[in-house]
């Protein structure tokens, strides 16, 4: 065969030589550029399901945290009309299906598969790839998402490719036929760089020349090459600006990332480690151990512990704290969360840690459980306080109920605060209910009169006939004012105080007023006639045969003589002047400006009237008479007690003279009775009407 080869003529050798560097170089670029879009595929793919399972992560979470079945429904369906997926399946923690958006049945039913690392797979997969993720929220898993993503734009861009190939290679063809007409021409070396820029491309180099000058099919070969080359610079220029995308969002995130390998080591660090403990990336990636050297002594054990624990179990976790030391010495508290890292291939590759600073939040975070435990003492104490307060106000309640004083409580405008039972039944108002609040005159206008400049007791006689005692005590606060009213119904009291003195100072036989009642009116008129300068008169006298009754007919007979002579007397007498019975059948009658005539006539009147009263005892008729003594003031005495020694000498000396009644004025100049008088006559008076003296 090699003798044949070497027989061939040049130009079968350039057809064939031709043939075998098209098809080379074409099976090359084809195979770069499958492999180019199939690296790139897979990468494609990898992000698309990524940001789609955390977009759906992040949408879902929360919603199917709290079963709110419409949120998913309505999240589904946005994600649907995005067109971003084909279908959506979500199910609960135990696998029931909560929402179904595929098309079809056929749809729902497809199994879900990893992104396919080969266009073959790629081929197999069909128009939609089902991919499978599980929602996590505060660390449990809360359901799983199943959602296709459509490959038709995969497949039209990989026919495309095909195409493109397939052109390339048809060019190839067309190449080799028009060999024929280069035999003439010199054409290794334009070939020769064919060739070279051929082999830069499939070692994966860029800026290759290509031949400038050429018989026209190797210039459009160099053309065709030339936009291959083009083509995957813009593939490769692409994939830059995806890896430089991809760095960015690592590099630059605001928490500290970690990359550690199963094994433990850290294998990647992100810039954010030297913002928060001050730590470059490079001094981080020194030593195996040097995270575990930046943590804090008293927490390096659980971190390792938890690190070896994270690898093994190869599941995410969150919300752990430790302490870490700054390159200061200071010490921070970070908080985790890891995830596992699987290549496409499913090989796990170790977890990704991110911590955040949770320095300043941790010392919020106590700072507020110190100020809500303060707190929830002092609403302990508050309640407590109220307890005790409505205790209190239910007591204080209860004794002011009890009372049998109505009370209320005004404020400055004299709006009702408080008004017990009591007081509601006093005056016939509503309960405290419908009370409070409402202006006291609406009610009660004369009891709020009495706020108006008043102040201690004031009595109030109502139309009923009720006499009321009102106290009034002004309240005085800081800023505020009012006043509280006790009203008392005192009726039966003042009734009873009245019956007390009527009893204190009326005899209880004749109803006349008794000899205290006389004592404290002689000193009192005595006083007014010295200070009028103007005379008084008393008259005392005592019954003659008083005892002849009560011995023959009992004392309720003598009883009977008493009280109807003090019936008759007391008629007889002014309304200026005081009958009195002083004991036993003596009495006393006090003339308030009078002289010896008025006495005169006065005991004339009374020595009449007893004379015209008869009794009858059983069908014995008995008469009684009085003996009066007739003292003046100043001119028969100094004083009181002179003038009741003096009035009660003139009757002694009438009753001695005369034992069937008289009277006597009292001759002050020689201290004894010198004028006795009869029972006055009509023929006795002249026009003065004064007795005719019998010497």
């Amino acid at each position: 065969m090699r003798v044949s080869w070497l027989r061939a003529s040049l130009r079968t050798r350039l057809v064939v030589l031709g043939l075998m560097v098209n098809l080379t170089l074409a099976g090359m670029l084809t195979a770069v550029a499958l492999l180019s879009w199939q690296s790139l595929l897979q990468q494609d793919l990898h992000a698309r399901g990524d940001a789609i399972s955390g977009l759906l992560d992040s949408g879902l979470a929360a919603l199917l945290a709290k079963g709110d079945h419409f949120g998913i429904y309505r999240f589904a369906e946005s994600g649907v009309e995005s067109r971003s997926i084909s279908f959506l399946v979500v199910r609960d923690a135990a696998g029931h299906v909560l929402v179904h958006t595929a098309p079809d049945d056929r749809s729902a039913q497809l199994a879900p598969m990893p992104v396919p690392d080969t266009l073959y797979k790629l081929w197999q997969a069909g128009p939609v790839l089902a991919l499978n993720r599980d929602i996590h929220y505060d660390g449990r898993k809360v359901g799983s998402v199943q959602f296709g993503l459509p490959l038709e734009d995969i497949r039209t861009t990989f026919y495309g490719l095909l195409l493109r190939c397939l052109a390339i290679s048809s060019l190839g063809v067309v190449g080799l036929l028009l060999l024929q007409h280069l035999l003439r021409c010199w054409i290794s070396e334009p070939i020769e760089g064919l060739v070279l820029a051929a082999k830069r491309m499939a070692r994966g180099e860029s800026g290759g020349l290509l031949p400038r000058s050429g018989p026209p099919e190797v210039m459009a070969l160099s053309e065709s090459f030339a936009r291959m080359r083009e083509s995957l610079d813009e593939r490769m220029a692409s994939m830059r600006i995806q890896q430089d995308t991809l760095n960015a969002i690592a590099d630059h995130t605001y928490a500290w990332e970690l990359w550690f390998d199963p094994q433990g080591r850290v294998v990647w660090v992100n810039p954010s480690v030297e913002r928060i403990t001050g730590h470059t990336v490079e001094q981080c990636l020194q030593s195996e151990r040097y995270l575990l050297d930046m943590v804090s002594d008293i927490d390096r054990d659980r971190v390792s512990c938890a690190l070896r624990t994270s690898l093994a179990d190869r599941k995410p976790g969150q919300g752990f704290q430790f302490r870490v030391r700054h390159k200061s010495g200071a010490n921070l508290w970070v908080l985790a969360s890891w995830t596992p890292i699987f290549a496409a291939e499913g090989q796990y590759l170790g977890i990704r840690v991110s911590l955040l600073d949770c320095t300043e939040s941790l010392e919020n975070r106590r700072a507020l459980e110190q100020a809500v435990s303060r707190l929830r003492v002092e609403q302990l104490r508050a309640s407590q306080h109220l307890r005790d307060a409505q205790r209190e106000r239910a007591m204080l309640d209860t004794l002011l109920a009890s009372l049998y004083i109505g009370l209320v409580f005004v404020d400055g405008e004299r709006r009702v605060l408080y008004a017990n039972p009591l007081f509601s039944q006093f005056w016939g108002l509503p309960q405290l209910d419908e009370l409070a609040g409402h202006v006291l005159e609406e009610f009660l206008p004369s009891l709020a009169e009495l706020l108006h400049g008043h102040s201690g007791e004031v009595e109030l006689k109502l139309d009923d006939g009720r006499i009321v005692l009102v106290r009034l005590s002004p309240i005085e606060g800081d800023g505020d004012s009012g006043s509280l009213l006790l009203c008392e119904d005192v009726t039966a009291a003042r009734a009873s105080a009245e019956q007390l003195v009527f009893l204190a100072e009326r005899d209880t036989l004749t109803g006349i007023f008794n000899r205290r009642r006389f004592q404290l009116e002689i000193e009192r008129m005595v006083k007014q006639s010295e200070r009028s300068q103007r005379s008084m008169a008393l008259l005392t006298f005592d019954l003659n045969d008083f005892k002849l009754v009560n011995d023959n007919h009992g004392h309720a007979a003598g009883d009977m003589v008493l009280i109807d002579i003090a019936r008759v007397i007391n008629r007889t007498i002014r309304q200026s002047e005081l009958f009195c019975r002083l004991g036993g059948d003596e009495f006393a009658v006090l003339l308030p400006e009078a002289d010896v005539f008025d006495a005169s006539m006065l005991a004339g009147r009374i020595d009449q009237h007893i004379r015209e009263i008869a009794f009858d005892f059983s069908g014995i008729e008995r008469r009684v008479s009085a003996s009066i003594g007739i003292a003046i003031f100043p001119d028969h005495a100094a004083t009181a007690d002179e003038l009741v020694a003096a009035a009660d000498a003139a009757m002694y000396d009438a009753k001695k003279d005369d034992e069937n009644g008289c009277w006597r004025i009292f001759d002050g100049a020689t201290m004894q009775a010198s004028l006795t008088f009869r029972p006055p006559h009509k023929h006795d008076y002249d026009g003065r009407n004064e007795p005719t003296v019998i010497v």
